[in-house]
């Protein structure tokens, strides 16, 4: 049986509809990890963070930790976030992961636009921090919080940046449970 041309157009205005909503969405950038199961896997990243993005309506776009500079600068045009997961290890254990996380957090803060934002999750948070610290690499102190749950004290800046403007107030508030082994010691 031939398509009718009614039918034919509604099928191609849905289509054409749900490819302008899947391109509409924002596009996070995760960093990979180097894999200890060579040569089967070369890097990976855990599932979680991607059903996490995807719940929150982005895609996903790997970002292998040995890419090339030249791709790296390709793929972070496309980006609309890019975020440095939680895994095991220090920061530093790999040079070349280091290196490309390095030259994603200078991207980011070197953009005019500053519009990309950079998520860093334990590990990540660490790799953001040692980047910072620069020459400094012993800037981070041994801390025990296990099951130490402390409220999130916000400035008057980050609740009304971008990130922080449509949250709730009870949620920016709330104890939140943290796990540090290490952290940043406050000033004394």
């Amino acid at each position: 049986m031939p398509l009718s041309l009614p039918l034919l157009l509604s099928l191609t205005f849905t289509t054409l509809s749900a490819s302008q909503q899947l391109y509409s969405q924002p596009v996070v950038g995760i960093l990979t990890f180097p894999s200890t199961l060579e040569p089967t896997f070369t890097s990976f990243f855990d599932n979680s963070y991607v059903q996490w993005l995807e719940q929150s309506g982005a895609r996903v776009a790997p970002i292998p930790y040995d890419i090339a500079a030249d791709d790296l600068k390709t793929l972070y045009d496309q980006l609309n976030g890019i975020l440095f997961t939680g895994g095991a290890g220090q920061p530093m254990d790999n040079d070349t992961y280091f290196n490309t996380a390095s030259k994603l957090f200078e991207m980011v803060t070197t953009d005019p636009d500053n519009t990309t934002p950079l998520w860093g999750t334990c590990l990540g948070f660490e790799t953001i921090s040692t980047i910072v610290a620069g020459s400094n690499p012993d800037f981070l102190s041994n801390f025990d919080a296990e099951n130490l749950a402390l409220p999130l004290d916000f400035t008057a800046e980050s609740l009304s940046s971008a990130m922080y403007v449509h949250s709730v107030a009870s949620m920016l508030t709330s104890p939140r449970l943290v796990y540090p082994l290490s952290c940043l010691s406050p000033p004394l």
